[in-house]
């Protein structure tokens, strides 16, 4: 199986679950290496004694450094960090993509693996993404199909090591298609991505039956028509059977 790398993206925001969501992520073992946290800033100073904690890379994504971003509403921010985290990946290394406003189910990382192995046996295409979490009452275990049109949210995602550049390179190109035009750059991440799955037959879009993933956050990112949402099949204990 390919190596797998965990990055998350994270902004200073009111309230804060970035800590909650760390404690969370490291109070079960991960077969990986160090998580890289893609700060949106340059200031990484509200993640307190995280800041230098060995398991974790801190890498700051400079406003100052990145002049073209400055401008960009918080929602493209919030996009170009995805971007930066899909695309600072090693190469040959599959992705898990979380936000910082998340906890996670028992055993979530083996039961990932698992199901990893399961779908790789049964889908055709290295190219594939699976959502760890979905707002759809899926049945089917230990996934499902999750259709195109229905994509959105970011919360936890897992890209093979064939679709994590590839959806870097989307967002980079959204990005460049709007600075072409002259626009600014809108659209969060979600929503590009649901554009691209929506026009291509690749990556296979999956999901984890049950979520993995929940979302805790209930203060979004700057979005006047933002809603929470979460997983209904997320089982936050162990169940028999």
């Amino acid at each position: 199986m390919n190596p797998i790398e965990i990055a998350m993206t994270t902004v200073d925001t009111r309230p804060m679950y970035v800590k909650q969501t760390l404690e969370a992520l490291f109070a079960q073992p991960l077969s990986c290496g160090p998580v890289r946290v893609v700060v949106d800033g340059d200031d990484a100073a509200y993640l307190g004694e995280w800041r230098s904690r060995p398991e974790l890379k801190v890498e700051l994504l400079s406003r100052d450094a990145a002049a073209a971003q400055r401008e960009l509403h918080v929602i493209d921010r919030c996009t170009f960090t995805t971007h930066r985290a899909l695309s600072g990946a090693t190469r040959g290394s599959a992705v898990v993509l979380l936000q910082d406003d998340v906890i996670f189910a028992p055993g979530w990382f083996d039961r990932m693996v698992d199901t990893i192995h399961e779908l790789e046996a049964d889908v055709a295409s290295e190219n594939y993404v699976l959502a760890l979490y979905s707002t759809y009452p899926f049945t089917r275990k230990p996934y499902s199909i999750y259709p195109r049109h229905d994509f959105f949210g970011c919360q936890g995602l897992y890209f093979s090591p064939v679709a994590a550049p590839l959806i870097a390179n989307v967002l980079a190109t959204h990005f460049a298609e709007c600075r072409a035009r002259g626009d600014r750059p809108g659209g969060a991440d979600d929503v590009i991505m649901n554009k691209y799955f929506i026009r291509h037959a690749e990556p296979y879009l999956l999901a984890m039956v049950p979520s993995v993933v929940q979302h805790v956050g209930r203060d979004g990112t700057g979005v006047s028509s933002g809603w929470f949402h979460c997983s209904p099949t997320f089982e936050a204990e162990k169940t028999s059977g």
